[in-house]
């Protein structure tokens, strides 16, 4: 049976970002389809079979299922089911998971991302936050119908995330070899920068660990994330400084220190490049506010 393939354009068709929430109500069994952006489906109400490259799942009310770029699933629903679907941009979320490391750690536990393996996770969320979801959801879903107020929106979808990812996500069905070998490439390496920030990397190191020559890794990173290598350790690094100038006891030597930089000077100055303020006076800052 053929694959009905939706584009990432179509998916976001009518979307003021690269966020989109769509809710809808299923009557009749719907095709294979593969939507070429990251899903996270909630189940508002009714429940539905899901056949997928791993197998078949129940889902049921209250349940969110995550379904990675590009995955097949196909649903047949048991009389109704509706469902309110965030559809995000795959190249959003893995600048997302960048700079927020609670995002990431979202997006690995539900398999979206450095993962070798591609299947449907499910989320059982659980009568105590069921509420709380499908309220964020369709706080979601009004904001994105007001248009003009993506701050906004972008708040409203921080919180979505924040509460799922208080939650323990299962995988369902057998496990299958992932066919998007490039994406999990680069995911695998950013994890690592960020695991081993302290370390002195040097890029074939970097592409040595994730089974890359150094020139397949900036081609990857370059598609990826528009940087290379050496500039997303330099933004990780400075994150993670600032972070540590602002949460920790550190002076600003320490705080470079620990987040890999040997060079004061040099670390000072990716750091004002980046937040167009030097070390000292950012910690200085944020300590008199």
């Amino acid at each position: 049976m053929s694959v009905v393939h939706l584009s990432r354009e179509r998916a976001l068709e009518g979307a003021r970002l690269p966020v989109v929430v769509r809710a809808a109500t299923t009557t009749s069994p719907t095709p294979r389809m593969a939507v070429h952006c990251t899903k996270l489906m909630y189940i508002s109400e009714g429940s539905s079979r899901l056949a997928h490259a791993a197998g078949v799942t129940e889902v049921t009310a209250g349940d969110v299922v995550a379904i990675p770029d590009g995955y097949w699933c196909a649903g047949a629903p048991e009389h109704s089911v509706e469902t309110l679907t965030v559809y995000a941009d795959t190249e959003f979320m893995m600048q997302q998971a960048l700079w927020v490391p609670p995002i990431r750690q979202l997006l690995v536990s539900l398999n979206l991302l450095d993962s070798p393996t591609e299947t449907l996770r499910v989320l059982k969320l659980g009568p105590e936050r069921v509420q709380s979801v499908s309220t964020l959801l369709r706080s979601l879903a009004a904001l994105q119908r007001s248009g003009e107020q993506d701050f906004a929106f972008m708040a409203r979808l921080a919180d979505v995330l924040g509460a799922l990812s208080t939650v323990d996500a299962a995988v369902v069905g057998p496990i299958v070899e992932r066919v998007a070998t490039r994406d999990r490439h680069l995911n695998r390496a950013i994890c690592l920068l960020h695991e081993q920030l302290d370390r002195q990397w040097m890029i074939a190191d970097l592409a040595g660990e994730v089974a890359l020559s150094p020139s397949q890794l900036t081609r990857v990173s370059r598609a990826g994330l528009r940087i290379t290598p050496a500039e997303c350790l330099r933004r990780i690094r400075v994150e993670a400084m600032a972070r540590l100038l602002t949460t920790a006891d550190f002076g600003v030597a320490e705080a470079a220190r620990q987040v890999g930089w040997r060079d004061l000077s040099h670390a000072s100055r990716a750091f004002k490049r980046h937040h167009g303020i030097v070390p000292y006076s950012y910690a200085h800052d944020r300590l008199v506010e």
